[in-house]
């Protein structure tokens, strides 16, 4: 038996074979919006995309049954936000509660290039605002023979991987992602590349969980890495908030934002675990 998500609200129960598909991707629909740069100055490469979807999306859902179960759940490409959650659970009892809400709005994409005569120095500055929101919030309770999972939440450059091995475990996820506004400034000769990435971009985490076998959560950004691995039987509370953000001072007499920056980035993260006996 499969179970799919659409867009709306669904519940389903079975007995036996639970599969469980959630795939959303700017790609797949009409209101696409971004654009990608890629550049060659006599051998010295640099490429640079972005891009969202112009849509409202929400979608809740429960599963529960006894049996063999898989899910696979991907929102990918809304001005980098999204997640990835694979699980793959053998002969047990399991109860999956999921909400996934989506708002993306674009407001301006401005691209002013400058490109010399002999094509040896090739300078950009891109200004974007691509308002965007993904929040998911995951509730899962399994018991039986193995149970496996892989997610993957990102917001720009941050990124944070979360993965179980459990015969018995509980988890709760709250996951946003929130894009605002970027603007990026390249300036490209023959080996030399310079770029600067000023982005208003934000990711919150909060995970409560309890496992008896294998838990691991790691995080990345541009400056920051993370790495904590637990085996045995661990009760884990961990809450993440990582922000980039730049205040933009507006000329009067410009049509184009501009050019007083003053950029601010922080990580808050807190992190409480707890082994028992199982």
């Amino acid at each position: 038996m499969i179970s799919q998500i659409n867009f709306g609200l669904g519940t389903s129960k079975f007995i036996g074979l639970i599969a469980f598909l959630l795939l959303i991707s700017p790609n797949l629909s009409n209101g696409k919006v971004g654009y990608s740069i890629n550049v060659d100055v006599n051998g010295t490469n640099w490429d640079w995309s972005q891009s969202t979807n112009v849509l409202s999306f929400q979608s809740d859902s429960m599963v529960s049954g006894k049996g063999n179960c898989s899910k696979y759940s991907s929102i990918v490409n809304f001005a980098g936000n999204g997640f990835k959650d694979n699980i793959f659970a053998k002969q047990g009892t399991i109860t999956n509660k999921n909400k996934v809400s989506i708002k993306s709005i674009d407001r301006w994409i401005h691209i002013e290039e400058l490109v010399d005569d002999n094509s040896s120095h090739y300078a950009v500055e891109i200004n974007e605002s691509m308002p965007t929101i993904v929040t998911n919030k995951d509730e899962l309770y399994y018991k039986g023979q193995g149970f496996y999972s892989n997610g993957i939440y990102s917001s720009g450059d941050k990124k944070l991987s979360l993965d179980y091995n459990a015969d018995s475990i509980t988890k709760l996820i709250n996951f946003g992602g929130y894009y605002s506004n970027s603007i990026i400034n390249v300036d490209i000769t023959p080996g030399r590349v310079q770029v600067a990435d000023l982005a208003n971009s934000s990711m919150a985490f909060a995970l409560s969980s309890m496992s008896d076998k294998y838990s691991s959560i790691r995080y990345s950004s541009d400056d920051i890495e993370m790495d904590q691995a637990y085996r045995g039987f661990y009760r884990i509370e961990s809450e993440l908030i990582s922000r980039s953000m730049f205040n933009l001072n507006l000329l009067e007499d410009s049509e184009l934002p501009c050019c007083r920056l003053q950029l601010n980035e922080s990580l808050n993260h807190s992190n409480n675990m707890e082994g028992t006996k199982a």
